[in-house]
């Protein structure tokens, strides 16, 4: 069982910022989550929306948008968007896992590209709620984890990880209950739940043997 910083810290520092990957990192999480983008000029940046309106002083969608136009928006605190390579750069000699999301199209290669080139790929899993996505990761590279995203509660989680050749399942804890966990479980798979925010929620997880526990307050949410 591990706690996941969710978008770093997004309840107690700005979301996906190097500030909030380091403030996981320091209260000993055993891994982060994050989000990706790819820019017009086919660099990933992390970062939740499509666009920088909500969380950035800036407008505009990533995807028509290159990467010396998005390095001058204010994430949050004088905080920069950051390119993924800066976040894997970081955790490069941590024994931290790191969660990414893909959250839009034409990233899956580059993605992956940029896994290898950093020799990472053992503490990586990549979600995403476009399972179509998934597919294209599993179809470039065989041993890579994936985790399908769900809200809704399926009544065979095992046929939607197994739908991707994954290696597991990350879903919303208000859809989440213990009977799918357990079925995912006994057919091999992880479980990563997001986003545990108290004690009671943390609680909860813990006595269904959670894989994965997502947080927005890892100063908070502790094992």
């Amino acid at each position: 069982m591990k706690i996941i910083g969710h978008r770093g810290a997004k309840g107690e520092r700005a979301e996906n910022t190097i500030e909030g990957f380091e403030y996981s990192f320091k209260n000993n999480v055993g891994g982060i989550e994050l989000d990706i983008h790819c820019t017009k000029d086919n660099h990933l940046v992390v970062i939740h929306d499509d666009t920088l309106d909500r969380t950035t002083n800036m407008k505009g969608k990533v995807s028509e948008m290159n990467l010396e136009d998005i390095s001058s928006a204010d994430a949050g605190g004088g905080q920069k968007i950051p390119l993924l390579t800066e976040i894997f750069d970081f955790y490069r000699n941590k024994d931290q896992e790191i969660m990414v999301e893909i959250k839009s199209s034409h990233c899956e290669q580059l993605l992956l590209k940029t896994i290898s080139h950093y020799k990472n790929e053992q503490k990586i899993i990549i979600k995403s709620f476009n399972h179509r996505f998934l597919q294209t990761v599993r179809s470039f590279n065989k041993s890579i984890r994936i985790f399908p995203l769900l809200y809704a509660l399926p009544l065979d989680p095992v046929s939607i990880i197994k739908s991707v050749d994954g290696q597991g399942l990350s879903i919303s804890l208000g859809t989440v209950d213990k009977q799918l966990i357990e079925q995912c479980q006994k057919a091999g798979y992880q479980v990563a739940v997001w986003n545990a925010n108290t004690e009671q929620d943390l609680e909860k997880l813990k006595s269904w043997s959670v894989d994965y526990i997502c947080t927005d307050f890892p100063g908070v949410i502790k094992l």
